[in-house]
């Protein structure tokens, strides 16, 4: 009998996965049954070597030596772990075990796991890549249905070693060196280093305090001290092993959805606990620049989420409708006391129409005649092909009615969840005060981050990497549909962004969840563009079905494959 050799991070991992895929006999450190063999890493079982397996004489510390810079990198097993590697490696080489399934933790770390023992063992196996991020049933069954080879991980192993090796040589080179400097074992590393650091400030803060201040300012009542371990508690350490822990449990999805309670539950406890009332201030930064009862402007069909969020606020909808060009400024509403207009001028969401210049200037005109905001959502502006950058409206803003928002997690990460505004000037101590009602801060570490990013260069030459990688993407999306699909379908918005919309002009609107649900039955996911219209012009007109389909996160193949399976749904609607 043949096996599948499926290797978890850890083994309740490897217990939730066994359970799943029917592995359920108990071994002598791994589950067996249904063809699968399950087993386990316990964190690092092959680490780099030691300066001494290089070369015998650099057990002794000696300034001549450093730096030590290994020409070919040596790895060594790790000694508390050396029983489960060598049962990995005779399980990885049984000749009953056809292939293998990596599961370590998905990130760069479990890639890193995996890969040393891999090769540590002399394995060359075939290996897929299981991804996932929650040890629920239903995401373990739908992470195996979109198993990929290993070498598509390729570039995040190359990263984790990088990383590893850089640790290495900062660990090794400064231990030693300011060991022998100062004359006693000084550990030194990546890690160490910034937390040093850390304690230096702290010490350095709390030496500024003593010395500036009497020390009776210290003498404060029980309860301050007790509130302040409670903040530091509650407020930072329980919030870092609950969020862990939902992430494992319930999934990122679930556990981010459930953290936007947190705005909510800060205005209670701060008012209940902290006796902080809502200032006229905060009241204004709650309310922004909508009011209950008053009128909003929006595309039709336009950003779904976006829409809610205004009308959540008691605001009445104004539609004005788009075509090719973007939003008809022509139709804009004279009347109905909108206080705000919501575009995507640079790329309509969903249709993808540009807004020309001279409707550029209608909008702001008609934004000054109405005392009107507009909010000018540039979600993807940084991915135009064959077509010279458009200028941001904001940018032939002379009145200062538009509110530029940006972001990041198209270019960077969906994960990075960093966005900006421009404000006019008026605006910026209300949103001020409303970023604070909110959530106090934004995380200041992946802003640093993101800084050195762009002052370097390295941001604005990874958006020109990832352009072209997106344009490639985009012409295999084209060709497939070109060559798969009937010529009468129709595309729109393929000129700039991540995504285009597919009109199928032999199929009914009223299809379109029928389709969706089809595609999705055979692992093709694509979104129906009918919940973007507002409910009021459903029945305006008769129109025919449309799809949105992304593709900034497939492979070439994965896209040709898709269109092809895509193409056999849609022929089996319209054979109905």
């Amino acid at each position: 009998m043949s096996f599948q050799l499926v290797i978890a991070a850890k083994p309740s991992v490897a217990r939730s996965i066994a359970a799943v895929i029917g592995a359920t006999e108990k071994q002598n450190g791994y589950w067996q049954g249904s063809g699968y063999l399950v087993s386990w890493c316990i964190g690092h079982l092959v680490a780099l070597a030691m300066p001494e397996a290089y070369r015998s004489d650099y057990q002794r510390w000696r300034y001549s030596d450093l730096p030590i810079l290994p020409d070919k990198w040596q790895y060594s097993g790790v000694a508390e772990t050396k029983q489960q590697f060598e049962l990995l490696r005779r399980l990885m080489n049984d000749s009953r075990v056809t292939s293998l399934v990596c599961a370590t933790d998905a990130g760069r770390e479990g890639e890193l796991i995996f890969r040393l023992v891999y090769a540590m063992a002399d394995c060359r196996k075939e290996v897929r890549r299981l991804w996932i991020s929650s040890t629920e049933e239903s995401a373990i069954r739908q992470a195996i249905c979109r198993m990929k080879p290993m070498r598509d991980y390729d570039n995040l192993y190359r990263a984790a070693l990088c990383r590893a090796q850089a640790d290495w040589l900062i660990g090794i080179n400064a231990t030693r060196l300011y060991s022998l400097l100062y004359g006693r074992p000084l550990p030194t590393g990546r890690v160490m280093s910034p937390a040093l650091a850390m304690l230096v400030s702290t010490l350095a803060t709390l030496l500024h305090f003593a010395v500036s201040q009497p020390l009776q300012a210290l003498a404060q009542p029980a309860p301050v001290y007790l509130y302040a371990v409670g903040m530091a508690v509650f407020s930072t350490v329980l919030p870092v092993f609950m969020t862990s822990a939902a992430i494992r449990r319930i999934g990122a999805a679930r556990t981010a959805l459930i953290g936007t309670l947190g705005p909510m539950l800060t205005i209670f406890f701060g008012y209940w606990l902290l006796a902080e009332p809502m200032s006229v201030w905060q009241m204004m930064g709650a309310g922004l620049v909508l009011d209950a009862g008053d009128a909003f402007v929006f595309e039709n069909p336009g950003y779904l989420m976006a829409r809610h969020c205004f009308e959540a606020t008691g605001a009445r909808l104004l539609t004005t409708p788009v075509d090719g060009l973007g939003l008809d400024t022509g139709r804009l509403p004279e009347d109905g006391g909108a206080r705000l207009a919501y575009v995507t001028p640079s790329h309509q969401f969903p249709l993808g129409g540009v807004l020309p210049i001279g409707r550029r200037q209608a909008l702001l005109q008609w934004a000054v005649r109405h005392d009107a905001w507009i909010i000018e959502d540039d979600y993807d502006g940084e991915f135009r092909y064959g077509q010279r950058p458009i200028d941001a409206l904001q940018s032939i803003d002379t009145d200062g009615r538009v509110i530029y928002v940006g972001t990041f997690s198209k270019a960077l990460s969906p994960q990075l969840r960093l966005g900006y505004m421009v404000l006019p000037h008026a605006l910026v101590p209300v949103f001020r005060q409303a970023k604070r009602l909110a959530d106090r801060h934004a995380p200041m570490l992946e802003q640093q981050v993101l800084a050195s990013l762009i002052e370097s260069g390295a941001y604005e030459r990874h958006v020109r990497r990832m352009r072209r990688e997106n344009e490639r993407r985009r012409a295999a999306l084209l060709q497939a549909i070109a060559q798969c699909l009937p010529q009468d379908a129709q595309i729109d918005g393929s000129a700039a962004g991540l995504h285009v919309v597919l009109w199928l002009p032999f199929l009914r609107a009223q299809q379109e969840p029928t389709l969706v649900a089809a595609a999705r039955r055979e692992g093709v996911g694509v979104y129906p563009v009918g919940p973007l219209f507002a409910p009021s012009s459903l029945h305006e007109r008769p129109r025919s079905a449309g799809l949105i389909l992304g593709y900034a996160s497939l492979t070439i193949e994965q896209i040709q494959q898709g269109i092809s399976i895509l193409a056999s749904v849609i022929a089996g609607i319209g054979a109905r």
